[in-house]
């Protein structure tokens, strides 16, 4: 965590990040969320497993993650609760 912020860094192929996607349908989305996550940030390609719950299936989707471009020692173990940061934060 960075303060209250998950950061994802990198990490064996084999684990697994359970979290949220979002679906980018125009550059101008891309471009906003680049300039919400900073240069603490840095995109990468990576591939993504969503699971439609009711379906009962998944998918393997190409994609890209925000992954951590900070210094490694300011980071702390803590737990992303998105529920909490809405509250906080606003929807949007």
């Amino acid at each position: 965590m960075w303060g209250p912020y998950p950061a994802l860094i990198k990490a064996p192929e084999e684990l697994t990040m359970h979290g949220m996607i979002f679906l980018v349908m125009h550059e101008d989305e891309l471009k906003r969320l680049i300039r919400y996550e900073t240069e603490n940030y840095r995109l990468e390609q990576t591939e993504i497993t969503a699971f439609y719950s009711e379906l009962s299936e998944s998918t393997i989707l190409p994609g890209y993650a925000f992954v951590w471009n900070g210094y490694p020692e300011v980071l702390q173990e803590g737990a992303f609760d998105p529920t909490q940061f809405k509250q906080g934060h606003g929807s949007g």
